[in-house]
């Protein structure tokens, strides 16, 4: 059968909202294959972007009160119980703000909430929680920060990295402080970043460019804590679509501030294309039903290889036909997190509608 994106998105977004408690969450997973307890919101600012979007396409009454009850949920003074980072994963020891990338899922949904209602309640949260990351200007990284509202240490993860930058460069007028950190890390990022011995991106920051910078004690640190090859493998290609797609929004920005061109871009996409990396997604616990790789890869050409015209519907397809339930309407299949991914469908709403031909499924 043949099914357009954005239709697709839109019966998401009512059957979405079916699922919405009264006081505007919706329900919450466990951090996909990490197992962790999480609080609503993160997966509520999942579909928040949802409703939004659903609400500027069609202009329906109901997905603005959804969207409404999901902002008013993430504006809750409950989600900064210390007036630092939004609580994420309560119980887990110096992770409750889940590090940048936890902190990067709330501010964008803010950010976008503001875009569309209006709220300036919604602009000031998300910047008292945006410009109390520090940014390590030795490293051009910036800094993991607590619910207590401490400075931790610098984030080494490179996908969680691209997406706290894009979700800064949502500040509609962004501070000098905040637009020299943003001006920086874009600038440092080609550095930041290698193909991996496996093919992929690296998972984590360049341990190079650390190397250069941090004291010996640092690096003795990093060096005992260094994660096992065939774990770090697995991540990166878990993982390699969601800081593909994070990067090819980001290079939009780059180019745009005079960058010069970044071969190894290119050359991970090509390696997107390889029988390796496929057969390596087929049964990657991160990829597909926690990642959508799906959308993403489908976002990452779209910006990063534009003249691969049919992949991107092929991608999105795929996405689909593993993970998509035609009966709820729900994008909760083959998942170790059905409610998590279910919300992360929010990622296709970046990308073009586009005709998505499917295998034959019960409507």
């Amino acid at each position: 059968m043949t099914v357009s994106l954005y239709s697709l998105l839109e019966r998401t977004a009512v059957a979405g909202s079916h699922q919405q408690r009264p006081d505007g969450s919706m329900p919450a997973g466990h951090n996909g294959p990490w197992r962790l307890v999480e609080t609503p919101l993160r997966n509520t600012g999942n579909w928040l972007h949802l409703f939004l979007w659903a609400h500027e396409l069609t202009g329906e009454a109901t997905f603005r009160r959804a969207a409404e009850r999901a902002a008013g949920y993430l504006l809750d003074p409950c989600h900064r119980p210390g007036q630092g980072a939004f609580l994420h994963l309560p119980g887990a020891p110096r992770l409750e703000a889940n590090g940048l990338i936890g902190q990067a899922w709330t501010l964008g949904a803010l950010f976008h909430a503001h875009r569309s209602l209006g709220w300036d309640t919604l602009l000031a949260s998300a910047r008292a929680v945006l410009l109390a990351h520090p940014f390590d200007a030795r490293l051009d990284l910036w800094v993991n920060l607590g619910v207590d509202g401490k400075p931790q240490k610098v984030n080494l993860t490179l996908n969680q990295q691209v997406w706290f930058a894009q979700s800064a460069l949502q500040d509609p007028d962004p501070s000098d402080t905040l637009a020299r950190s943003i001006g920086r890390f874009l600038a440092s990022l080609p550095s930041h970043t290698r193909l991996s011995p496996y093919g992929p991106i690296e998972h984590r920051i360049h341990p190079w460019i650390l190397a250069k910078r941090f004291p010996s004690s640092a690096l003795a640190y990093l060096r005992a804590h260094l994660t096992p090859r065939g774990v770090l493998a697995e991540r990166s290609e878990g993982y390699l679509a969601f800081v593909l797609s994070g990067l090819g929004l980001l290079e939009v920005s780059r180019r745009g501030r005079g960058g010069p061109e970044w071969p190894l871009l290119g050359r991970a996409m090509d390696f997107t294309r390889s029988p390796q990396h496929k057969h390596a997604l087929s049964g990657n616990r991160f990829a597909f039903g926690y990642n959508p790789t799906g959308i993403e890869m489908a976002i990452a050409c779209t910006h990063l290889r534009p003249e691969w015209v049919p992949e991107p519907a092929e991608w999105l397809a795929e996405q689909v036909r593993r993970c998509y339930d035609f009966e709820t309407h729900l994008m909760m299949r083959n998942s170790p997190d059905p409610n998590t991914l279910a919300g992360r469908i929010c990622e296709a709403i970046r990308l073009p509608d586009v005709e998505l031909e499917l295998p034959w499924t019960r409507p």
